[in-house]
This record gives C-alpha cells, structure tokens and sequence, in this order.
C-alpha cells in the first residue's frame, strides 16, 4: 500500500519546528489547542476500549 499523503516519516525537525512556533510571538494568540503534527493522518487514541 502506497503512502497517499505527499510528505515522508515524520522527522524530528517536524516536531522541533512545531514546538519553535508554538514558543514565539507569532503564536501569540493561540491557546488551549491540541497541534497534531501527523502529515494529516488523525488517528483515534484508544481510551481503554477495544484492542
């Protein structure tokens, strides 16, 4: 099965870049959010349901 998103395995630089715009001025305004860095790829957390 092919990759269907355009990017490759997230690299951490992803999440250092992430983390380098949440810390400045320009997220200034940005609050109580969740910031998935995940090349569009939600998946759902298991809360202890099924395995």
């Amino acid at each position: 099965m092919q990759n269907a998103l355009p990017v490759s395995i997230l690299q951490p630089e992803d999440i250092a870049n992430a983390v380098s715009w949440l810390v400045s001025d320009q997220s200034a305004y940005v609050t109580g959010i969740q910031l998935p860095i995940d090349a569009g790829h939600r998946r759902p957390l298991n809360r202890g349901g099924d395995r």
